[in-house]
């Protein structure tokens, strides 16, 4: 229900007195209604103001006045000024005070959206945390020797030097009986280092001479291994030995496998195949490197 003001009653009162005496029965009715049942409000002081003068008009002679009825009205009006200025004051008050209300309110409304997008980021960084963590420890897993395969990774290291034609940086250090290309005195020769304590290479120039010469004579061009192995038979691939390494026929992206203890071919991520998975997989692999029993 909307509050009734005093300007509303003064409004209302003033209509009343004017047509309470019209000829019209309704609206002297409603006129006499009012007057009847709206309380007056407390006077202004203007009008208390004008209600004095009027008594002092009435009661008093002109020549006796001290005031002129114009010093009382011009002073009236100036109380009804002072009067409507503080009821403006008052309205902008109101005013400023539901405003101040509202962006109150909306600050509310706005430090606990913050909060609440600050304790989503804190649940999304704790999963974060957690998917981080389980993804460390699946990693851990899939990285983790098998038993009796703890020289897994040192049996690849070793397949790759048997497997890759590589250049020795010191002919010091290439084992007794291998077989390499070189160069001596600025020829190509072939040589086999035979582990002489003096002249450790035997060297055979492609011109047909036979030499013997000591390590600081050799340069090393490429070692010299046998034509790789084939297979396309799961049944002859299952009878390589424990740590043999193979290399899928890929040439772009090729795979390469190495029998574990479990008679099973690990790939680089640690996956195991059978023998008749790879060959289904891969249908021909090359033998990169044989152990020494090369049967099973």
């Amino acid at each position: 229900m909307t509050d009734i003001t005093d300007q509303d009653r003064r409004a209302a009162m003033a209509w009343a007195k004017n047509w309470q005496g019209d000829q019209d029965g309704d609206t002297s009715a409603a006129a006499r209604v009012i007057l009847a049942t709206v309380d007056a409000p407390e006077p202004t002081l203007a009008e208390e103001i004008l209600d004095a003068a009027a008594r002092i008009r009435d009661a008093v002679n002109p020549g006796d006045r001290d005031v002129s009825w114009a010093d009382m009205e011009s002073c009236a009006n100036r109380a009804e000024q002072m009067e409507q200025d503080a009821e403006d004051r008052q309205e902008w008050n109101r005013r400023i005070t539901e405003q101040v209300a509202t962006l109150a309110r909306e600050r509310d409304e706005a430090r606990a959206e913050v909060e609440r997008e600050r304790d989503l980021g804190v649940a999304l960084a704790h999963e974060r945390d957690e998917v981080r963590a389980e993804v460390e420890r699946l990693t851990a897993e899939q990285h983790t020797e098998r038993p009796d395969d703890n020289d897994w990774l040192a049996g690849m290291k070793e397949a790759t030097r048997y497997a890759i034609n590589a250049t020795h940086p010191n002919p010091a250090d290439v084992p007794a009986g291998e077989p390499w290309l070189v160069r001596v005195g600025g020829h190509e020769a072939l040589a086999v280092r035979d582990g002489d304590p003096f002249w450790p290479w035997s060297v055979a120039h492609l011109d047909g001479g036979i030499d013997d010469v000591a390590d600081e004579s050799v340069t090393l061009t490429a070692r010299l291994v046998p034509a790789p192995r084939v297979i396309t038979n799961p049944d002859e691939l299952e009878q390589l030995a424990t740590r043999a390494v193979i290399l899928s026929a890929d040439d772009k992206n090729p795979d390469v496998y190495q029998r574990d203890s479990y008679d099973e071919w690990l790939d680089i991520t640690a996956q195991g195949y059978s023998s008749s998975q790879v060959i289904r997989m891969e249908r021909s692999v090359t033998v990169i490197y044989q152990p020494e029993e090369d049967q099973k």
